[in-house]
């Protein structure tokens, strides 16, 4: 089992009991959010010099000054790829005399780049949201890798909104997962979550199966209100089981069998990313009143989620 301590609060679309843990660690707090005005809604916008965590504003100047020419701003996009780690920890919990499946989700990026996005006003997202604009990363030096010493220019683009989170006083990442729940055998839903929102950040390393070779430092930490939050290369940001949110109500009436879960990252197609065929995984399981157990390896082949 992954070690708890390591997950961070995360906030579903819609409110449940929640049940009593510990709290998580506080992560490093990140620059600034860029300015709205630099943003072109809805287009790719003008590339800019973005500093690296830590740089003086001396430093900063100088990787602005090494980008300026045309030739280096039309840069390569180094692209990210955003998968899911198959669901695990499942457990029923009872609430209210309801069953609720409870497990813990993990979101990764396997791409080129880093996954970024950053709160703004340059939309109207309606109340107690915020603009999500998605920071994409050049290939200055055309090394073929990222590099944040180097790589220094960027290309925005709109993607959708950002919730604010009372409790926790940032903005989460509106539509970052889907979760469903699938009856194998009539190949049909008995129930899901639409959306559920994330404070995307760096917590735990990919599967090793994954075989991402590049060890990239983490980045990304702590969600404040105007902060970029995201994922970098070879990280994964991880809900555990306990957190509010990560939970799928079961109907009252469902019968005990094999059914299957289904994570989906990224469910509106918004985030801009190498590959969207591998954004979901599924994991089989029994289900016994109010106890699950690990299900057959391979009942989960399911219809094109819509």
């Amino acid at each position: 089992m992954l070690n708890r301590l390591a997950s961070i609060e995360g906030q579903g679309a819609f409110a449940m009991p929640r049940p009593s843990r510990p709290r998580n660690r506080a992560r490093l707090a990140l620059p600034a959010a860029v300015s709205a005005a630099a943003l072109t809604v809805g287009m790719w916008s003008t590339v800019s010099p973005v500093p690296a965590l830590g740089s003086t504003p001396e430093q900063a100047t100088t990787a602005a000054a090494g980008v300026t020419s045309s030739a280096q701003a039309q840069a390569p996009i180094l692209l990210p790829n955003m998968r899911t780690v198959q669901p695990s920890e499942l457990h029923i919990e009872m609430i209210g005399g309801m069953r609720w499946l409870r497990f813990t989700s993990q979101l990764a990026n396997t791409g080129k780049g880093p996954v970024e996005v950053r709160p703004n006003d340059a939309a109207n997202c309606g109340k107690g949201k915020r603009h999500a604009t998605q920071i994409l990363y050049r290939d200055v030096n055309r090394s073929g890798r990222f590099e944040r010493q180097h790589d220094t220019r960027t290309a925005r683009r709109s993607v959708g909104c950002m919730i604010f989170h009372p409790r926790h006083h940032h903005w989460h990442f509106e539509a970052a997962a889907r979760y469903a729940l699938w009856n194998p055998r009539a190949a049909q839903a008995v129930a899901s979550r639409p959306k559920t929102s994330f404070c995307l950040r760096d917590i735990m390393r990919v599967p090793s199966t994954w075989h991402v070779t590049k060890r990239y430092p983490t980045y990304y930490g702590a969600c404040d209100r105007d902060t970029p939050q995201g994922i970098s290369i070879g990280w994964s940001d991880r809900y555990s089981s306990f957190l509010p949110g990560q939970a799928v109500p079961l109907p009252r009436r469902l019968r005990d069998g094999v059914y299957c879960l289904r994570v989906t990252v990224d469910p509106k197609n918004e985030l801009h990313e190498t590959d969207d065929a591998d954004n979901r995984a599924v994991r089989s399981f029994t289900l016994n009143g109010q106890s699950v157990s690990a299900g057959p390896r391979r009942p989960c082949r399911l219809p094109e989620q819509k």
